[in-house]
């Protein structure tokens, strides 16, 4: 999806798909108005995710939250990066407040560094007796 995205640059090989993508917003006030609810609601998340961040950080079960935002984060990450953004070539996720970005870039690199690791990196087993 994020091939796709980026393609609808001015120029990329789905750019047509951006002008539909585009035409439809305009056209379908249904759509429209999900998506504009869709984006504010992403960044409200990222705002409130910041408050919880630092109420929780004295909590004595912090580190188990920690944990159950991470993949929250990343799952709320991963939507917004594969729904093309207003902009040519950008996803949802390009509109947001720098700090939101931030937060939720983070939770995406995470998961893509769980799932694209390099396999010569892993420890290998150790021979056994």
């Amino acid at each position: 999806m994020q091939a796709v995205i980026a393609g609808m640059k001015p120029g990329g090989p789905f750019e047509d798909l951006h002008k539909e993508f585009i035409s439809s917003l305009r056209e379908n006030e249904t759509l429209g108005a999900a998506y504009d609810r869709a984006a504010s609601a992403l960044g409200q998340y990222g705002k409130d995710r910041e408050a919880v961040t630092s109420t929780l950080a004295s909590h004595p079960n912090a580190a188990r939250w920690a944990e159950h935002f991470k993949k929250l984060d990343a799952d709320v990450g991963e939507a917004a990066s594969a729904v093309p953004g207003k902009g040519r070539g950008d996803s949802m996720i390009e509109h947001l407040g720098e700090k939101v970005r931030e937060i939720v870039e983070k939770a995406l690199e995470k998961v893509r560094g769980l799932f694209h690791r390099d396999p010569e990196s892993r420890p290998s087993p150790s021979p056994g007796p």
